[in-house]
């Protein structure tokens, strides 16, 4: 994930945001999750298939699996969001200009 945090045009990673899971009062679990947009689908998939880090993060996990096997306590899955090119439209509110996709895509102050 360092690498697509700190390569963005190299990936096509538009935003990305590390989120922490907390239980029902607010106390941190051990579960944390990855946000991130990308400019399109093929620029995801190109980092996915082709890159050495993402190599190595599956790697780990399947070297993991094989290890623990139904032990194991790691689950890993990922959701995809592809959103349409046409029509779109974010709302930022008092945000710094690279906040979210602002860098990225040129915006309009109302």
């Amino acid at each position: 994930m360092d690498f697509l945090r700190n390569h963005p045009e190299d990936s096509g990673r538009c935003s990305l945001h590390f989120q922490q899971t907390v239980d029902a009062v607010g106390a941190a679990v051990p579960e944390t999750h990855a946000h991130g947009y990308f400019l399109n689908l093929g620029k995801m998939e190109q980092w996915s298939e082709r890159h050495v880090s993402h190599k190595a993060i599956f790697g780990a996990a399947i070297a993991r699996y094989q290890k623990y096997g139904a032990a194991n306590q790691l689950r890993t899955w990922h959701e995809v969001f592809v959103l349409p090119g046409n029509g779109q439209h974010f709302e930022y509110l008092n945000c710094h200009a690279d906040t979210g996709l602002l860098s990225w895509f040129g915006g309009v102050a109302l």
